[in-house]
């Protein structure tokens, strides 16, 4: 059974300002191909959370980063309780992979 999924506002924020981006100086492929596999990878990951990266563990809680799908350089970091079956993933941000990767702080998200 799958997981239901959640979208953090930091996450919103982040799709948004790439949606925009690829319309604004990429060709309308791009987007398309980035809806396509945000779209793949949230099947991907609500029936297998654990597919990506753990980067942190705090109690029950596994923060993963994942890369979105070839060619996109968009890496997706989310979270997920493993100690509940029926949980929802959250989806917590999207960067591009050359963004600063140390700037990912699990508190952040502890309101969820």
């Amino acid at each position: 059974m799958a997981r239901a999924i959640r979208y953090h506002e930091q996450f919103r924020q982040d799709l948004d300002e790439r949606v925009r981006w690829l319309a604004r100086d990429r060709s309308p492929e791009q987007s398309e191909s980035l809806q396509r596999e945000l779209r793949a990878f949230i099947k991907r990951v609500t029936a297998f959370p654990g597919l990506g990266e753990e980067v942190e563990k705090i109690d029950t809680i596994s923060y993963r980063v994942r890369l979105l799908g070839e060619p996109l350089p968009y890496l997706v970091w989310y979270s997920y309780d493993e100690a509940d079956a029926d949980g929802a993933v959250s989806l917590l941000m999207l960067l591009h992979e050359a963004q600063d990767r140390a700037r990912f702080d699990p508190h952040r998200f502890d309101d969820e």
